[in-house]
């Protein structure tokens, strides 16, 4: 069994005039809390290696969720993740960092990637097997994926390689509105 969870990046700070650049943009406070609230989340079931964009928001959601992990976690900085994000509907990020999980050593069970919209969504609703996978968490999915939200996806491989799109069964999609503490 392989996992892959997706988590999106936290609620970051506007981009504006005289504000930082879009791949330099930090979490605001509530992303900073989504981003806390999305580790104790991850530390039931941790990653044992993350694929993250090098964007400072996605970085910042990752070092905060990681805090909450029982320990570290090899972290890759991917460009293909922030890539995807600036290509808007181009499927050119989300099919390479599928071709780098696919090379993931077998011993490797989980992998975790945090990136950006709308390449994130895309790779989700590509790796979504809709008739095996959580038919409520499968509608959300459809509907939205937004800032701070989790998807976790099971697939019945021992083999990274074996990884395809439409196999992975949504065990759950949690968006931070849904946790205990109020964001």
């Amino acid at each position: 069994m392989k996992r892959i969870s997706l988590l999106r990046h936290a609620k970051a700070e506007r981009e504006g005039r005289g504000g930082p650049r879009d791949f330099d943009r930090p979490l605001n406070a509530r992303g900073r809390k989504a981003a806390a609230a999305m580790g104790r989340v991850l530390a039931a079931a941790p990653p044992d290696v993350a694929l993250c964009s090098p964007a400072a928001r996605a970085k910042e959601t990752w070092a905060r969720a990681a805090r909450a992990l029982p320990g570290p976690v090899e972290t890759i900085f991917f460009d293909a993740l922030y890539a995807g994000h600036m290509a808007g509907r181009d499927a050119t990020g989300p099919r390479a960092w599928l071709e780098r999980a696919q090379g993931l050593p077998d011993a490797r069970a989980h992998l975790l990637v945090i990136g950006h919209n709308p390449g994130l969504r895309l790779m989700a609703l590509a790796l979504l097997d809709a008739a095996a996978s959580d038919a409520a968490a499968a509608r959300r999915l459809e509907e939205k994926f937004p800032t701070g939200a989790l998807a976790r996806f099971a697939f019945d491989v021992a083999r990274w390689a074996d990884i395809r799109p439409g196999a992975g069964r949504l065990e759950a999609l949690i968006y931070p509105a849904d946790l205990e503490d109020p964001l």
